[in-house]
C-alpha cells in the first residue's frame, strides 16, 4: 500500500503542469516522507528500504539553502553547526485569494520546496493573510523584474488583491534538513551514503570500507532523523553462519533486536540478530503469494519467519501449508507470528529440519498422499508449490527431487497436477555484462542439476540487483513425472555456495 501511494503521488506531481493545489501537494509530500521514514511520525511498525538519491537541484550547490560548509568531514554529530540563517523573500496576500491563485497561476518554479518547518505557503501573524515563501535562489530582494512578472500573473486572475513583498530571516536547523542534504554536506565529496533499510525500530546499513570512519556520525544522523528508529546496526556484507542470519555491529541506540513490523498487512515479530529478514524482498513475497489459490499446496523449504506462508494463509487460503527452516529461532518466530496473525490451528505445519531431509521426508509423504487421493477425488489440488528461497544454497537441493516419489506411489498413477519449484539463486559476473547474460547463466546453473526432460523452466524472474555484478533470480520449474518416479537414484547432498 505504501509503495502504491508513493508511486501515485509522484506520478500525479509529474502530470501536473500547473500548481493547482500547493497546500495539498505539500501535505501529501509530508505524508510520503512519513511513510518512507523521513520524519519522526509513523502510524505502524514498518519494513522498508530507503534509497538516498544523489542529484542536483535548486537547494544544493550554489543555492543559499545549504548546510554550512563547516560540517564537512564531521565524525561526531554537533547539531548547532547545521544552523543556517536564510533570508526568504515572501509575498503577503489575502488568505481568501490563495485558493484561486493556486488553481490559476503557475508558481511552482518560484516557490520554495518544503524545508522542514518552512512550507511554500504559511500563515501570517494576522490570520487574514497568507505568506508565499519563494526560493531565494530564484526570487530575492534584487529580483525587481521577476517580482513584477509574478505580480502580473496573479493580477490576471485576482486584480483586486493587494500584494505585499516582505523578507523573513529564518534559522534553518538540523531538524529542518533532510537526510540527502545532511549526508551530502557531512561526508567528503567523493563518498556517498546511498541507502538504509528499516525493520520496525531497527535501521540497518551495509557500510562499505571507505565509509567506516564515518559510521558513528552516519548512525547518529539516522537515529535522529528516521521515524521510529531506536537502534542502528551495520550489517556485514557476507553471511557466513549456518543459519544465514546477519552478523551485526551496533552503531547507535538501544541494544534491542526484537522488533515488530508489518508487511503487506501481515504482522511479524522477530529477533533480527538471530533470524533472516530482508525488506528488499517485500515485492517478491507479494508476487509469489499472488500465484497461489484456494486449491494450492504450499511447501516452503526455507520459510524463515513466514514472509511467504503467512500472507498466503491470510489472503489465498491454500489447501495446506507445510513450512520448514533449519534455524530453530526462525521456527520459533514463525509459530509466534502464526498466532499473532490469528492463523487457526491446523492450517500450517511447521518443521525444523535440514532442507533435503524435509523434501525427501515430509514433502514426499504429503505429496504422495495427495496424488493417491486425487485418483478418487472429484476435487484435486491445482498445483503443488515448493519454495526454496535460500539463493546461496537452494540450487544444491534440486537433486533431492530425483526419485522423490519412487518409494511412495505406483507408476500406474499419473501426475494430475503440476509440481512447481521456485528455486532462488545468485548469478555473479566477473565483468560488466547485459542482463540477458545473467538470465542465460541462471538457466545454465539449473541445467547443471536437472536436464530438460527432468524439469521444464517456466519462468526466470529477476528479483533484484544485490550488488555490482551480482543478481538474484527466481527460476520457476515444473518437475516431470519421470523425475519424481526415477528409481535409479543415488542421492547425495552437494553443499556449496553459489
Amino acid at each position: 500500500m505504501r509503495d502504491g501511494f508513493v508511486s501515485t503521488l509522484f506520478l500525479g506531481v509529474l502530470r501536473c503542469n500547473r500548481l493547482y493545489r500547493v497546500d495539498f501537494l505539500c501535505s501529501i509530500a509530508a505524508r510520503a516522507r512519513k511513510l518512507i521514514g523521513m520524519n519522526h511520525v509513523a502510524s505502524q511498525p514498518i519494513s522498508t528500504t530507503v534509497e538516498i538519491p544523489v542529484r542536483k537541484d535548486s537547494t544544493l550547490g550554489s543555492s543559499p539553502i545549504k548546510i554550512p560548509d563547516v560540517v564537512r568531514g564531521m565524525t561526531d554529530l554537533k547539531k548547532d553547526l547545521f544552523v543556517n540563517n536564510i533570508l526568504f523573500t515572501v509575498m503577503k496576500l489575502d488568505a481568501t485569494k490563495v485558493s484561486l491563485i493556486q488553481r490559476k497561476v503557475r508558481l511552482e518554479k518560484y516557490l520554495i520546496r518544503n524545508l522542514g518547518r518552512v512550507k511554500c505557503i504559511m500563515d501570517a501573524d494576522d490570520p487574514k493573510y497568507k505568506l508565499l515563501y519563494f526560493d531565494p535562489s530564484v526570487v530575492n530582494e534584487s529580483s525587481i523584474e521577476l517580482k513584477s512578472e509574478i505580480e502580473s500573473k496573479i493580477k490576471q486572475y485576482a486584480d483586486d488583491v493587494e500584494l505585499v513583498w516582505e523578507t523573513r530571516l529564518v534559522a534553518i536547523t538540523f531538524e529542518d534538513w533532510d537526510l540527502k542534504r545532511i549526508f551530502r554536506a557531512v561526508l567528503p565529496k567523493e563518498l556517498e551514503f546511498s541507502s538504509y533499510s528499516q525493520i520496525g525500530h531497527i535501521v540497518h546499513v551495509n557500510l562499505r570500507e571507505n565509509l567506516l570512519p564515518y559510521k558513528k556520525i552516519i548512525s547518529q544522523i539516522l537515529l535522529e532523523k528516521v521515524s521510529k528508529c531506536r537502534t542502528v546496526v551495520n550489517k556485514f556484507d557476507s553471511i557466513t553462519n549456518e543459519y544465514r542470519n546477519f552478523e551485526l555491529d551496533l552503531l547507535a541506540g538501544d541494544d534491542d533486536y526484537v522488533t515488530e513490523l508489518i508487511e503487506s498487512g501481515v504482522r511479524y515479530r522477530l529477533d533480527f540478530s538471530k533470524v533472516f529478514w530482508n525488506s528488499r524482498l517485500s515485492h517478491e513475497h507479494e508476487r509469489v503469494v499472488k500465484l497461489f489459490n484456494s486449491r494450492s499446496l504450499v511447501y516452503d523449504i526455507c520459510a524463515g519467519v513466514g514472509p511467504f506462508v503467512l500472507p498466503a494463509l491470510k489472503r489465498r487460503r491454500p489447501i495446506r501449508v507445510l513450512a520448514n527452516d533449519l534455524n530453530p529461532e526462525s521456527v520459533r518466530w514463525l509459530k509466534e507470528n502464526a498466532t499473532l496473525n490469528k492463523i487457526p490451528d491446523g492450517k500450517i505445519e511447521v518443521h525444523n529440519l535440514d532442507a533435503p531431509e524435509f523434501i525427501r521426508g515430509v514433502v514426499a509423504n504429503d505429496l504422495s498422499q495427495e496424488l493417491v487421493k486425487a485418483k478418487t477425488s472429484e476435487v484435486t489440488p491445482s498445483e503443488a508449490n515448493i519454495l526454496m528461497n535460500l539463493p546461496a544454497y537452494a540450487i544444491n537441493f534440486l537433486p533431492s527431487f530425483k526419485g522423490l516419489l519412487s518409494k511412495h506411489v505406483s507408476s500406474e498413477l499419473s501426475l494430475v497436477f503440476p509440481v512447481k519449484v521456485y528455486c532462488y539463486l545468485f548469478v555473479k559476473a566477473l565483468e560488466d555484462v547485459p542482463m540477458d547474460w545473467y538470465e542465460k547463466r541462471a538457466n545454465g546453473m539449473i541445467r547443471e542439476f536437472l536436464n530438460e526432460k527432468e524439469a521444464s523452466i517456466e519462468l526466470i524472474h529477476h528479483v533484484r540487483t544485490v550488488s555490482s555484478r551480482k543478481e538474484m533470480f527466481c527460476v520457476q520449474l515444473n518437475l516431470s513425472w519421470d523425475l519424481l518416479l526415477d528409481k535409479n537414484v543415488f542421492f547425495f547432498r552437494v553443499v556449496k555456495e553459489v
